[in-house]
């Protein structure tokens, strides 16, 4: 008996593993991608961008093309969530890393900036990976553990992305390749990649529905509360029309704050570190990438913590002290621009180690808002992920205007904690009005307790 049930358990551990490794490799494809394709498209705008002779072509062409592209893949993060949903996210997945083949692709073919346009949006396009391959990932794991999977499937991607685009710049360099040539390869290497993870897909068989229905039945009220049918009423309507909930647009606000403070994070290391005239190339390249590979592991350390201790326990921490660390560094350095006129008074340890835990509170918090989604949208997670995805995109246009004219780092990380701070307000306030309704006994004593 206990050998009949334990090749069932063997055999769903295998379809977890290989479903969540497919997944990471493909999200952290897609990111590469995108991270890589300036390499080739800056050189090809700025010719282009040049060709022509008037001045105001020249200043805001490349302006309008790279808002339009990270427009384009904020909706498209909504967009391929919706499809994730109603279509299966195995096949939009493997579609949207054919259309980053594509876009890369035809960068090599373009003759004009209408044409570049269009190459970028495509390319872009691939952005909307992270809600797809959550989607995918979710229905092989249960409630109490798709927090630590999902840290996981997000923590590895950022680690693997990373490692591929180092190996493929070193590439590039060694073999002296002209840009076209490392794009079409890059291209081909992805749509084979594409093939590759529809096949291996096809052997992971998503769990029984029955399973999935025991593992989503999270629409029921307490027992002592509940009408016969009025938990199925409003779990049903809460699934079916989630961007009426007022409770998707926090989740969206807490996550366009999180990705947002680290990109802001990440940014600020090297503009501090070329300030620095007596440290070398490799500290100012070297410090980056290790804040990026220890974001990777924050980020499954806060997936293991939102299972443990709760979603809404690790939001409660980490905001208070992400919004502590940027207000110190940001009075630090208003003290050195007072005294010596520019920020480098400022200790390399001390920035760098601010700085890190600035990053570690904003990824863990990141993994924790995921797995709310998962916990209240079970069967619309695809599109409720999409909107929460969508919003750091489009909050990114925004802030980059604010902060292109921020004159230091005091403003950029005052502007951090003010929206860290509106965050914080928000979720104390929304926890007190008692609004989760819709969630099992055993859901809401793991997660609101």
């Amino acid at each position: 008996m206990s050998i009949a049930n334990s090749e069932p358990a063997a055999d769903g551990r295998r379809r977890r593993v290989l479903a969540l490794a497919l997944a990471t490799v493909a999200l952290a494809i897609c990111q590469m991608v995108l991270k890589s394709s300036s390499i080739f498209s800056s050189p090809m705008e700025k010719e282009l961008v040049l060709s022509d002779p008037s001045p105001y072509f020249a200043i805001f062409a490349p302006l309008f093309i790279s808002v339009a592209s990270t427009v384009s893949g904020a909706f498209a993060c909504l967009l391929f969530g919706i499809l994730s949903d109603r279509l299966g996210a195995r096949h939009v997945l493997t579609l949207l890393m054919v259309l980053a083949g594509a876009g890369l692709l035809g960068m090599t073919f373009v003759r004009s900036l209408e044409q570049f346009l269009v190459a970028s949006i495509i390319l872009n396009v691939s952005s909307a990976a992270q809600p797809v391959v959550a989607a995918y990932v979710c229905p092989f794991y249960s409630p109490h553990h798709r927090g630590t999977a999902l840290g996981i499937l997000f923590g590895a991607a950022v680690i693997e992305r990373f490692l591929l685009g180092v190996a493929f710049r070193i590439g590039i360099n060694k073999s002296g390749a002209p840009l076209p040539t490392a794009a079409d390869a890059l291209a081909l290497f992805i749509m084979t990649m594409a093939v590759t993870f529809w096949v291996l897909s096809s052997f992971v068989r998503r769990p029984l529905r029955k399973h999935r229905r025991e593992q989503d039945d999270t629409t029921r009220l307490p027992r002592r509360t509940r009408s016969p049918r009025a938990g199925f009423r409003q779990g049903t309507h809460s699934e079916r029309h989630p961007f009426k909930r007022v409770r998707l647009w926090r989740f969206s606000l807490y996550y366009f704050y999180l990705l947002g403070g680290l990109g802001i994070s990440l940014e600020a290391i090297p503009v501090y570190l070329s300030k620095h005239a007596e440290l070398g190339i490799s500290t100012i390249v070297l410090v980056p990438a290790g804040l990026v590979i220890s974001a990777g592991f924050c980020w499954i350390v806060g997936g293991f913590l939102s299972d443990k201790v709760g979603a809404h326990r690790v939001l409660h921490v980490i905001f208070p002290l992400s919004i502590a660390a940027a207000l110190a560094l940001s009075a630090l350095a208003q003290t050195q621009i007072a005294v010596s006129g520019s920020i480098t008074g400022i200790s390399v340890f001390v920035f760098i180690g601010i700085v890190a835990v600035i990053i570690a509170a904003l990824t863990i918090g990141a993994a924790a808002v995921f797995n709310l989604i998962a916990a209240w949208y079970p069967k619309r997670f695809g599109t409720a992920a999409g909107l929460v995805s969508m919003m750091p995109m489009l909050g990114s246009v925004v802030l980059g205007l604010a902060l292109g004219s921020a004159a230091n780092l005091t403003n950029l990380f005052l502007l951090q904690s003010a929206i860290g701070g509106l965050c914080m307000l928000v979720l104390y306030v929304s926890e007190s009005d008692s609004e989760p309704h819709h969630e099992t006994a055993d859901e809401i004593s793991r997660i609101f307790s």
